[in-house]
């Protein structure tokens, strides 16, 4: 094809047209344009790009549409006519263009979005440091790479569904607790009116095989109780004295793990024998009361130290509180080393909530107010107000008790 071609129909045609000494342009003449002037402006370094050409309001104009092969012929002339429909509406491109481009510059990215949500989530009074942390960490872990870099408002159910699967393929119970994360991050999100529709609507943990399995039942009764203190107190098993105590802590007191792990030592006043949980700390936002006799009392007291914040503090982190997830990793290591039936941490608080009501016969009720658990039913919480504190100190000195005579009588044996 010569340089002097004026007109042109075919992607052949553009791809064979040649660059000449000087920057020239040439007409596409098809008959699905529909108004206007698309051309092809050829540069003398080779480079071939569309334009559109019109007029508005006495006054020509011009587009750049793409440059080829980017921007196909096919394409160019169907951007093109859009533009050339809008002047029919009399709104000029070029007016549509900068709004859509103001409207996407305000728009933030995903990871601006979590930052703005997570800012005011963490604000509100009834959530606890503990959760919100938690949202922080999955949506780094998980969510982050595949999602942080996208507009919000270019976010799409496929989007989370191809996200939400890689998920699976770690772990079924972060799959659903990363469908919560992002439930909460887009309803935030239109709540703002950055999103018209909600993408999450309609995901369900059962489409990525991440239904809520069965409530675990697993606790240890007293033998096993022993079983395990025995094996901690054992010098050969080379864990820190700290994690030791965390364990052993959670037997007696029947705490939560977040809790005992960054337990402060302001929190302890051992000659009234309490451990108060700050209403900061806790799950369901409310203080709470640990009650602590002999045997709780002598392990606390031999990890206190001046100068020392946390009680138990990571050996490796320069005074850093102990991370609740070296309390998991530490005890999948002990159950299966100990040579027992696999459990959690969290089963440990469960143990010390069933053996209250085996072994020492706390009604549900006590062990409910025990645990700090809020009541499902608004009735009660809003009516039923009463600690029944003495009834709770009871039942800890007595379980410190009897805790301390059955791992006695064990290494008797």
């Amino acid at each position: 094809m010569t340089n002097r071609t004026k007109r042109i129909n075919t992607d052949q045609q553009v791809k064979s047209i040649k660059p000449c000494n000087t920057k020239y342009t040439v007409t596409v003449a098809l008959p699905t344009i529909i108004g206007g002037g698309l051309v092809l402006q050829v540069n003398p370094g080779g480079t071939k790009t569309f334009y559109c050409r019109y007029r508005f309001h006495d006054k020509q104009h011009e587009i750049k549409i793409g440059r080829y092969p980017s921007r196909s012929l096919k394409d160019a002339v169907i951007i093109h006519n859009e533009y050339i429909e809008l002047v029919q509406l009399k709104i000029n491109p070029k007016d549509h263009l900068a709004e859509i481009a103001a409207k996407a510059s305000a728009e933030p990215l995903m990871s601006e979005l979590f930052d703005s949500w997570h800012d005011s989530y963490s604000r509100n009074e009834s959530i606890s440091k503990s959760c919100a942390k938690a949202h922080k960490w999955r949506w780094e872990k998980y969510l982050l790479t595949d999602l942080g870099h996208m507009k919000v408002n270019d976010v799409k159910r496929k989007h989370l569904a191809i996200t939400l699967d890689k998920v699976r393929k770690n772990s079924q119970e972060e799959t659903r607790k990363s469908m919560t994360t992002l439930s909460y991050l887009m309803r935030f999100a239109q709540s703002r009116g950055y999103i018209e529709d909600d993408p999450t609507l309609g995901l369900r943990p059962k489409d990525f095989q991440a239904s809520p399995s069965e409530p675990r039942q697993r606790w240890l009764c007293m033998a096993e109780i022993s079983q395990l203190w025995k094996y901690l107190d054992n010098t050969d098993n080379k864990i820190s004295l700290e994690v030791k105590t965390a364990i052993k802590l959670a037997i007696l007191t029947g705490a939560r793990r977040s809790e005992l792990a960054r337990m402060e030592i302001s929190e302890l006043d051992l000659q009234k024998g309490i451990w108060t949980l700050p209403a900061s700390r806790s799950k369901n936002g409310k203080a709470h009361i640990y009650h602590l006799h002999t045997l709780s009392q002598k392990l606390i007291n031999e990890l206190i130290k001046p100068d020392k914040k946390y009680l138990l503090s990571s050996p490796k982190k320069g005074g850093q509180s102990l991370s609740p997830y070296t309390l998991t990793r530490a005890i999948n290591r002990i159950s299966t080393n100990a040579k027992m039936e696999s459990f959690t941490f969290h089963d440990l608080r469960r143990s010390a909530a069933t053996n209250w009501a085996e072994e020492l016969k706390a009604d549900h009720h006590l062990i409910e107010l025990m645990l700090n658990h809020q009541p499902q039913n608004k009735l009660v919480r809003t009516y039923q107000i009463a600690k029944r504190e003495s009834e709770q100190k009871d039942i800890w000195h007595k379980w410190d008790k009897l805790v301390g005579e059955t791992v006695n009588k064990s290494n008797l044996n």
